[in-house]
């Protein structure tokens, strides 16, 4: 099996508690609550838990059990949460709605999908930008319709020579037009650990299922595929505290068909990251994972390089070389790795402001280097 320390990967003891709690798996942390100094409550507040905490705290009738400044935070970060969210919602709506006008299907991945189905009041899940899965075919229509509505792509998301992100990448990120505040990021693949896991479309639409949103009907992954979306997106994640709670709740609110998660984590060879992922899961949150899909999972063997993805994913090396092992031609990787080093003159302009070549191939590979020790 691959080395991973999933205890000390997940959270510190004095967290850990507070995260079975909010998945009603153990009784509430009230010595915690009570004796807790600014640092653990910042840390809290940090990874975006004060909205779900205070929730849970009113809802048990604890909330007289924390400190009043903590309180008055927990109060504050709700209420903030709660505007955000109005404000998303309400663009959300207004990019769903041309979107299917125009006969494009999007499915609702991530935080959008998450608060829908996980989360008792969707406020409590946060959410900084709206992610959407559409067909390849369609990514066209799809950038033309979001700059028709005024958003703009990203700097990060412009292609240093043509195609290349169509080729080498799985999405674009835009920038909301003003005062709204939410990005929207288009993908056409789900990748994962260095971009060595994909999930297709064609197979991830071919299983989606359709909610009503508040008589708007949104597409979302299948059960089987959200957790599979999770895992990979756990596996490399730093900031895991709330992954951790999206993880807990799917495993217990979402109708998982253990037969057809198996199948589809076979057909996209992504075994060995949910395995990992997966066992540390059972550990947390025992009678959760039948142990004959953990079995099944460990019969998988991950190839030599598969394993170094894995040990090293964080590697600034291992994120530069994911993408290339769906690359089976050596022009494939060439074209690659000039647009990585040699970018387009007008690339660099708009990126940089200077259309050297030189000077960005020496800042590129300095970086890459100073990195990588």
């Amino acid at each position: 099996m691959i080395p991973y320390n999933y205890s000390s990967a997940i959270l510190s003891a004095d967290l850990l508690p507070l995260i079975l709690w909010l998945l009603e798996r153990l009784p509430p942390p009230l010595h915690l609550f009570r004796t807790a100094d600014i640092a653990w409550w910042t840390v809290l507040r940090r990874r975006r838990l004060f909205p779900l905490l205070y929730v849970r705290l009113q809802r048990a009738g604890l909330i007289e059990a924390v400190p009043p400044a903590a309180a008055q935070l927990l109060r504050y970060d709700y209420l903030a949460a709660l505007q955000l969210f109005l404000l998303q919602k309400v663009a959300a709506r207004r990019l769903l709605g041309p979107l299917g006008d125009a006969g494009i299907e999007a499915i609702l991945l991530k935080g959008a999908d998450l608060r829908l189905r996980l989360y008792e009041d969707p406020v409590t899940r946060p959410m900084t930008d709206l992610d959407l899965l559409v067909a390849p075919a369609s990514l066209g229509a799809v950038r033309d319709l979001l700059r028709s509505l005024g958003y703009t792509l990203s700097l990060d998301s412009v292609n240093p020579r043509p195609d290349f992100r169509e080729r080498y990448r799985v999405g674009l990120h835009f920038l909301s037009p003003p005062p709204a505040s939410l990005m929207v990021d288009i993908h056409w693949e789900l990748e994962a650990v260095a971009g060595y896991y994909r999930l297709p479309y064609a197979r991830l639409a071919s299983q989606a299922h359709t909610l009503d949103w508040e008589g708007l009907p949104v597409k979302v992954l299948s059960p089987e595929h959200a957790l599979l979306h999770l895992c990979l997106h756990y596996y490399d994640e730093r900031d895991i505290a709330l992954k951790l709670v999206d993880l807990g709740l799917a495993l217990t609110r979402l109708p998982i068909n253990w037969g057809l998660f198996l199948r589809e984590a076979a057909h996209c060879r992504c075994q060995a990251p949910t395995l990992i992922i997966l066992q540390g899961l059972a550990e947390l949150l025992p009678g959760t994972i039948p142990l004959q899909v953990l079995e099944e999972l460990g019969t998988y063997v991950p190839r030599p390089v598969e394993r170094l993805i894995l040990r090293h994913s964080l590697h600034p090396l291992a994120r530069l070389l994911g993408p290339l092992t769906h690359q089976r031609r050596l022009a494939a990787w060439a074209a690659y790795f000039a647009a990585i080093f040699w970018p387009a003159p007008a690339y660099l302009a708009a990126v940089t402001g200077r259309p050297d070549r030189l000077a960005y191939l020496g800042s590129s590979l300095k970086n890459l280097c100073s990195r990588s020790s």
